[in-house]
């Protein structure tokens, strides 16, 4: 009986615990919860209270062929702070507070990985969605609309109450990894890079490297099956750092091995 009331105890202690976990390589599967029975889900904590420009990255794997949340933040005041969500035809909704848009059918795999990377910026009000190596023009949603209090962010379900009010209709189903959230919009390099699994500064809101994270429901941590597809975004984005470094200090260097360096890398990608 003791040793019964101790296991009941540690149980009780370790579930709805969060932790900080080196997630490379990994992935989260969210499994189907026709009965909206255990509402898989994960929590994550970012270390901020005001959000007025952000950028978030994340890869997703679904069939699932209707409406489902790929992020949810929320605050007290607000249960769409910041929400993402795509419906089955492939059109991606982004809430700013009040605001909404939506980005209509664009192509999404079914069969693949999907890598999507959402910009706003409150000052300006622009908005942007990148998906698989494509951008959409930028639009209007949110301006002057400030994120602050203290935050919930869910992925698998999407929150219409703080922390909660969950509707199995709207929850994710298939597998999620590489989720990274700045306090900036990141740049057409970056955005690319990511895209192609190329080296990029991760997240400083939100960091796969380094996830403080809180599981429920029957959610799995595997690993991930995602590919690089191609690093023509990387050596790019190398050739423009390198060109803009080049430009900056030509009054102190001769054309010696920076240009080498610099051609070399501009037939690697065009090759």
């Amino acid at each position: 009986m003791e040793s019964s009331s101790m296991l009941l105890f540690i149980l009780l202690w370790t579930v709805g615990r969060s932790e900080v976990r080196d997630l490379s390589g990994k992935q989260f599967t969210f499994p189907s919860d026709p009965k909206s029975v255990n509402q898989p889900r994960v929590a994550l904590r970012a270390n901020t209270r005001l959000i007025t420009v952000m950028t978030v990255c994340l890869r997703f794997f679904s069939q699932l062929n209707r409406m489902q949340g790929l992020f949810s933040l929320a605050t007290r005041d607000h249960s769409n702070a910041l929400m993402l969500n795509k419906d089955a035809e492939g059109s991606y909704k982004v809430h700013a507070g009040d605001d909404t848009y939506v980005f209509t059918k664009l192509p999404t795999n079914r069969m693949d990985w999907n890598s999507v990377c959402w910009t706003w910026d409150s000052r300006t009000g622009l908005t942007q969605l990148w998906l698989n190596g494509l951008r959409t023009s930028q639009k209007l949603v949110g301006q002057n609309y400030l994120v602050r209090g203290d935050l919930s962010i869910i992925v698998g379900q999407e929150q219409d109450a703080y922390g909660g009010g969950f509707d199995r209709n709207d929850s994710f189903e298939g597998d999620i990894t590489d989720l990274h959230m700045w306090d900036r919009v990141v740049s057409a390099c970056d955005l690319r890079s990511y895209m192609n699994q190329g080296s990029f500064s991760p997240g400083n809101l939100l960091n796969w490297n380094n996830l403080n994270f809180e599981v429920s429901g029957n959610v799995s941590i595997q690993d991930a099956d995602f590919e690089e597809t191609s690093d023509r975004g990387d050596v790019a984005c190398a050739v423009r750092q390198l060109t803009a470094a080049s430009s900056s200090t030509a009054d102190t260097q001769t054309d010696g091995e920076g240009n080498e360096k610099l051609s070399v890398l501009l037939t690697t990608a065009g090759s």
